[in-house]
């Protein structure tokens, strides 16, 4: 899965991109940070990113490799997932900024966009990518 958004973020890049962010949810998550520990990106976002799931693992290595803005957000219900999300936001020592958000509620991955805290991490997301994209 990771070499599939790596694949993705090359082709944007030979297509002319110059600012991608990398935005995952759940495994994709995990995908998306283990992208950006080895490919310059504008910034990264994980939702509900575990630290392994079904062999796709981001090791502390990766989490420190990575140098562009990262944002962790997740929910304080969410099996495991405020877990990962501290943990990783404590290992992405490097990142050029990061930040972590643990919401209320259980949703999990995309569900966190619609759910209870739907808007709010809508605008988190929002204001990340203002931030950094420019």
């Amino acid at each position: 899965i990771d070499r599939d958004v790596e694949g993705a973020l090359i082709f944007l890049k030979g297509r002319g991109a110059k600012r991608v962010f990398l935005i995952g949810a759940s495994m994709g998550a995990t995908a998306s940070l283990k992208v950006a520990s080895r490919q310059p990106v504008a910034g990264v976002v994980s939702l509900s990113g575990p630290l392994s799931f079904r062999g796709l693992e981001v090791t502390s290595g990766e989490l420190s490799a990575i140098k562009a803005p990262a944002i962790f957000l997740a929910s304080r219900g969410d099996d495991g997932a405020a877990e990962s999300a501290q943990r990783m936001y404590d290992r992405a020592t490097n990142a050029a900024s990061r930040d972590i958000d643990v919401l209320d509620g259980n949703a999990h991955g995309t569900d966190m966009l619609s759910g209870i805290r739907g808007k709010e991490v809508q605008q988190r997301i929002l204001a990340f990518l203002e931030r950094y994209g420019k």
